[in-house]
């Protein structure tokens, strides 16, 4: 009952407005350093800017209001009005959530944003009706793995500690014959530092925001998923906003995702060079290691589809088709 009774404490202090505008709190798991929040942030300036004050958002970076886990039901239920994250780590509310985050999908940054384009209508409707609105998606920089130990063949893997966020992850180093072990994003270094884990999917901004070259020498760029986090907002807090707030902010957010796409490369060149300055090994798996990791990319693939049924296999069918691919921004 206290449980019960604080939450609803902390959902009614932060739905308190301010001198008579709208404040909405926007909880990220991802530190206030990584480029992606710096983008919310920045969206958030804009709507409170461009809208002359009707609607503000305060971010809360780092997990500092809610665990990754948990931001999805907080918006959901209304605790917050905003927030980000990965849908890929609720599989079990929806197929569509895993999508992005199935191994080796695409292969680089246009088939990415074609496959963030070709499934926004279905996922918008997934969401809507579990009384969310889906506000844009951030695209990262491909997954790669970081590891304390050098990683030649599929030997290696055997008994090794990978930090897994999800389902797909978890799938991954069971097929791989590693250990699962979950680990929150801003505590990789911890968990590295202490041997909690050997190895962790993760992008190059990780490496970089957690300084992870004091803890550990390599880097596989994998490029096995380009993942993608999403900031949904609750339907009924958007419904309450008035028309004119409503279309500032998706003009708004449609110009953050652009922006974010557009970063994404120039990122992951400059993480990729700070990491090897700093004596952290980048390099990419060899060509056995790779093999091997589409060959479970293709068995997880099949293994999703028994699950997402003919909607799921219209997505990937359009993904795979010869039509024009769609344009790097």
């Amino acid at each position: 009952m206290l449980r019960l009774w604080a939450g609803f404490l902390l959902s009614v202090l932060l739905a308190m407005p301010a001198r008579g505008e709208q404040v909405w709190h926007f909880p990220t798991p991802i530190s206030s350093n990584a480029f992606v929040t710096r983008h919310h942030i920045e969206f958030a300036e804009r709507v409170e800017r461009e809208t002359e004050g009707a609607l503000k958002i305060v971010v809360h970076a780092g997990g500092s209001l809610f665990k990754a886990a948990d931001i999805f039901r907080a918006v959901r239920t209304g605790q917050v009005h905003i927030g980000s994250t990965g849908l890929f780590l609720h599989p079990s509310e929806d197929p569509l959530f895993a999508l992005g985050n199935l191994p080796f999908l695409v292969k680089d940054m246009e088939e990415a944003i074609k496959l963030i384009t070709i499934s926004r209508p279905a996922l918008e409707e997934v969401l809507r009706r579990k009384n969310l609105k889906l506000i844009y998606r951030a695209l990262w920089n491909p997954q790669g793995l970081f590891s304390a130990r050098r990683l030649e063949s599929p030997d290696d893997f055997k008994g090794m500690k990978i930090r897994t966020y999800n389902h797909t992850t978890t799938r991954i180093v069971q097929l791989a014959n590693g250990i699962p072990t979950k680990t929150e994003p801003s505590e990789i270094a911890l968990a590295f530092s202490t041997s909690v884990i050997d190895g962790s999917f993760a992008s190059g901004v990780t490496g970089v925001s957690q300084k992870l070259w004091d803890y550990i020498d390599y880097y596989y760029t994998m490029n096995s998923a380009f993942p993608t986090s999403s900031v949904i907002a609750n339907l009924d807090a958007w419904n309450s906003l008035d028309a004119g707030t409503q279309t500032t902010v998706v003009r708004i957010a449609a110009e953050t995702e652009r922006a974010i796409q557009s970063d994404v490369v120039t990122m992951e060149n400059s993480y990729n060079a700070t990491m090897r300055g700093a004596g952290m090994s980048v390099q990419e798996l060899s060509l056995e290691l790779t093999g091997y990791f589409e060959k479970i990319g293709r068995q997880m693939a099949s293994e999703w589809m028994q699950h997402a049924g003919a909607e799921g296999a219209a997505i990937l069918r359009d993904l795979r088709s010869p039509g024009p691919r769609i344009p790097r921004p």
